[in-house]
């Protein structure tokens, strides 16, 4: 099921921010291999979907690369279940641009292996727009 729990309750397609939901839906299948709902009857979903229950991700793939917390930090946002909470596509452009701009500036300064590392709770944290420490040389 990749809908949106306010698509599954009105049982017809809603507005972008629902398309958001999904999106997160297919970045999570991307970045995992898995279908978000692997395993479980479609009668069960539906009701933890409709109950607020998010599907499992493992937080761990935060830490594998720049890019990989930053598609995590596009599934956390795009599956929260008030709409008004999620990003819009364009927020998750910025998102994914932001990780691109930092991989790019680490590499230039040669920070490689795990010294980016203690950077990515800045990426994986919501809001993403508070101050940002500059890595160590």
């Amino acid at each position: 099921i990749y809908r949106a729990p306010k698509e599954l309750a009105n049982g017809k397609a809603q507005d972008d921010k629902a398309d958001v939901f999904n999106y997160a839906s297919l970045i999570y299948t991307v970045l995992t291999g898995l279908w978000v709902h692997s395993g479980f009857e479609e009668s069960q979903v539906r009701k933890d979907l409709l109950d607020g229950v998010k599907p499992f991700y493992d937080k761990r793939w935060a830490f594998k690369s720049l890019g990989e917390a930053a598609l995590l930090r596009v599934i956390d946002e795009g599956w929260n279940f008030d709409p008004e909470h999620r990003p819009t596509m364009f927020e998750i452009i910025d998102i994914l641009e932001e990780a691109l701009a930092k991989q790019i500036d680490f590499e230039a300064r040669g920070i490689t292996g795990d010294k980016w590392r203690q950077h990515l709770s800045l990426l994986t944290s919501s809001g993403g727009n508070e101050a940002q420490e500059q890595p160590e040389d």
